[in-house]
Order: structure tokens, then sequence, then C-alpha cells
């Protein structure tokens, strides 16, 4: 029962302290807004869905909700990756990571809650973005919201593998101390080398956390349905990054505390 209000005062903590931070640097956070917006926008309207209306057998205004659940999945899954992989770099900053990591808590488990906060309040983001599609796609709204809270829930798993990815960044930058652009660079290419625009081109690319989630959504939307082994690989890949994530993170952490100094950042 102690742990558990714990958890509840970490995650209140944790709204608060996000709620603060948008409303202080909201040229920040209008910024991260505004690109999501252009690169929602930019696949939107260029992308050529012909490949995906011919794959599940829709129209172009369905096949144009299929591309949105492919930037869904991509807006949630870097969001996930960056948070967990600057919250540390930020807290290290700052001086409180050695103040977190004697926490009771481990420090994993505290970056997951920031992480979670942060993906959860971008539910918001994403609703708006779905009901300003609708202006532009001759679907009804039910359908819509029926797909955002459908997403929302698949893209779950997906959220926890990036998180994992996240975290192997958060371990290089123990040690490489500074690796913001490198993780923009990854979070970019990742919405031109995955599934969010087009269907699966390369087995290879369902090493990407949100690959199958991704076709397990439009394979929902557009009522062709998907089988158990293509969900439990989903939670495979997820559980393998977070695994890898985890484990690459202790070590360089270990090793930063053995050898290196968190006051040179």
């Amino acid at each position: 029962m102690k742990t558990m209000h714990g958890l509840l005062e970490i995650i209140k903590t944790s709204v608060l302290i996000e709620y603060k931070r948008r409303v202080n640097y909201k040229i920040s956070f209008f910024s991260e807004l505004a690109i999501f917006l252009f690169a929602y926008l930019s696949i939107f309207i260029f992308t050529n869905s012909s490949d995906l209306q011919e794959m599940y057998q829709v129209n172009a205004s369905e096949a144009s909700i299929l591309v949105m659940i492919g930037f869904i999945f991509w807006n949630f899954g870097v969001l996930a990756l960056g948070k967990s992989s600057s919250s540390i770099q930020d807290d290290a900053r700052i001086g409180i990571l050695e103040n977190k990591i004697q926490s009771n808590y481990s420090i994993t488990l505290l970056t997951f809650i920031e992480t979670l906060v942060v993906v959860a309040l971008n539910f918001v983001f994403i609703l708006l973005l779905i009901i300003g599609t609708f202006l532009f796609v001759d679907l009804p709204l039910s359908k819509l919201l029926v797909t955002f809270i459908e997403s929302c829930l698949i893209v779950l798993p997906a959220v926890i593998g990036m998180f994992g990815i996240g975290l192997i960044f958060s371990g290089l930058s123990l040690v490489e101390k500074s690796i913001g652009q490198f993780i923009m660079i990854f979070q970019a290419l990742l919405l031109f080398v995955a599934n969010v625009s087009g269907p699966i081109e390369h087995s290879a690319q369902y090493i990407i956390p949100y690959a199958f989630g991704v076709d397990i959504m439009r394979s929902l939307f557009s009522g062709q349905g998907f089988s158990v082994i293509t969900f439990l690989l989903y939670l495979a890949i997820n559980l393998f990054w977070l695994l890898i994530g985890v484990g690459v993170f202790n070590f360089f952490l270990k090793k930063e505390k053995l050898l290196g100094s968190f006051d040179t950042f």
C-alpha cells in the first residue's frame, strides 16, 4: 500500500512538472507541436497511398486514415524515445540524477513514469488531429474516434519498446554527454524507414517497435483482422527492446559510477 501511494505521488509530481514545463516554455512546446503538425501534413498531402489502397482494399479516404495511423504510432513512439533519452541527460545536467539514483525507486521506473505522462498528455494533440482530419475525408467521425481509441491501446507495447531504445541513448549520453542532435536525426529517419506512410517493404523493418502495431491497427481499420502470432511477435519485439535498453543503460550507469563523474555534464 505504501509503495502504491509512493508511485501515485510520483505520477502526480511528474504531471505537475510536465505541466509547468509546458507553461513556462511555451515557445519550445508549441515548436514541438508545429514540427509534428508539419510532419503529419507533409505525409498526409504528399504520400501516394495507392499501395495502401491495393494492399488493404480500401478507397482513397480510408487510405488517408491508414497513413494517419502510421503517423500516430510514429508520433507516440518518438515521444517515448525522446523523453526517455532526454530525461536522463537533463537530470544529469542540472545535478539531480544522483539524487534520483538514490531514490527508493529505480531510475528506469522513474523515467518510465515521466515518459508515460508525456505520452498521455499527447492524446489531446492526436485527438485534435483526428478531428481536423475528419474535415478532409469522407468518413464518419465516429469511425475515426474508434480508430483513435484502438490506436491508443495498441500503441502501448510500442511505447514500451521505444522507451527501451531511449534508454540505450540515455546510457550512451552518460558517456558521450551530448547526443541530442543524433537522437533528432534518428527520430526523423524513423518517419521514412518505417511503415508510416506505406506498407512494409522489407521484413527487417519489423525490428522497429511500432511496425507490427501499425500493421495490426491498419488491418483492424480495414476489417481484415490479424493473427495471434502477429500480435505475439509485436509484444516480443518490444520486450526485446525494453530488456536491451534496461541492460545497456544499467551497464553505462555502473560504468559512470565507477569511472566517470556526473559533474562533467
